[in-house]
């Protein structure tokens, strides 16, 4: 099933726990927030968009672009992962994308 074709159920949690309390309540107060913020990731990504974590907050203001994708990712959507290399060849950023199939 391809990324455009794979159903999400937005009317469920994004995640259901978080590692304490206080993160825990922060999840309960901003579920609608994160699951629409999931909704616009997972759209993004699929119409070419290659997102960065400095991209993901400085144009399209997703603030924790690591935990929507990993959100996404265990919902089953085929996120994929590259290291950006700085002019040193050494690790620098990560970019997010789908690969159309």
């Amino acid at each position: 099933m391809s990324a455009t074709q794979l159903h999400i159920d937005w009317t469920q949690v994004v995640h259901k726990r978080e590692n304490n309390s206080e993160s825990e309540q922060h999840l309960h107060e901003n579920k609608y927030k994160f699951r629409g913020q999931c909704a616009y990731v997972k759209s993004l990504l699929e119409n070419g968009v290659r997102l960065t974590v400095v991209l993901a907050v400085e144009v399209y203001k997703i603030t924790s672009l690591p935990r929507r994708i990993k959100d996404l990712k265990s919902k089953g959507v085929p996120i994929e992962t590259k290291w950006i290399l700085d002019s040193d060849g050494k690790r620098s950023h990560v970019e997010y994308f789908i690969t159309k199939k």
